[in-house]
């Protein structure tokens, strides 16, 4: 969002430029502000036009290998993410893909809520996912996740909560494609509201009081319950400095749809 928002501005500032010196130009008996606004406001419009030039063309330090894989993506301050569940050998894999915008490691915690729904007949609690993502990095969680038949095959929605840290501070930014940006949130409550929204306005984001949510179909055919061997497991599948990597092939996968709730 912070690069749509910077284009905005600077189209914003190419008009006011121009039609400033529209007016000044016009004015047959120019006095001495007539005559700032004639040189001020062209500059102002050439300064911002090639503002819009550099957001809109410059090019990603690290390809955009979340993107290629899912699409659309959830940001929570630079670390993105997204989920695909997968039908592996009858096991149910909810495999949560994430990506590190900057050069600096992270260490994220993403918590995922079933809103309605799952599970009725069993309480169910929220599944957890801890990352440590290095400089740029691409890379995958797979959790085995049991699905009871009656939920197979339909349309589940979750709550999606997360917070990262950078502990030697986020240094450059690598990638410039804006997600999906939901706040500090990991035990889904909405403290500090006013004060949210104040920052994020002046980033050029909106706040979603209510926890973001995402939508996924359920596969088939799976079991019921994960066996007790299997764990999740993590795999960085791409650094900083690796050759070219070819994204994972999605055919057994079934992509979730991201969206805000209301």
């Amino acid at each position: 969002m912070i690069r749509e928002f910077s284009k905005v501005v600077c189209i914003l500032l190419i008009a006011v430029g121009s039609i400033a010196a529209a007016i000044a130009w016009i004015d047959d008996r120019p006095n001495e502000i007539s005559w700032t606004f004639r040189i001020a406001g062209p500059l102002i419009a050439i300064v911002a036009f090639l503002g819009f030039l550099v957001v809109h063309f410059r090019r990603d330090q690290a390809p955009d290998y979340l993107y290629r894989t899912v699409g659309k993506y959830f940001d929570r301050g630079g670390l993105c993410f997204s989920f695909i569940a997968s039908n592996v050998n009858g096991i149910c894999f909810l495999n949560l893909f994430f990506q590190n915008r900057y050069e600096k490691p992270c260490i994220g915690k993403i918590l995922l809520r079933p809103a309605r729904g799952f599970l009725e007949n069993r309480k169910m609690e929220a599944i957890q996912f801890q990352v440590e993502c290095e400089a740029g990095a691409f890379g995958v969680t797979r959790l085995p996740l049991p699905i009871a038949e009656a939920m197979q095959g339909k349309r589940q929605a979750f709550d999606v909560g997360a917070s990262v840290e950078y502990p030697k501070g986020r240094g450059r930014m690598l990638r410039f494609r804006d997600g999906i940006v939901i706040r500090d949130n990991t035990d889904f409550r909405n403290s500090f509201r006013e004060t949210a929204t104040v920052i994020a306005a002046m980033h050029g984001h909106l706040v979603h009081y209510k926890p973001a949510k995402f939508t996924m179909m359920l596969p088939t055919n799976v079991e019921e319950s994960a066996p007790a061997e299997l764990i999740s497991e993590t795999e960085i599948l791409w650094k900083l400095n690796d050759p070219p990597f070819e994204t994972p092939s999605l055919e057994d996968g079934i992509q979730s749809s991201v969206a805000y709730e209301a």
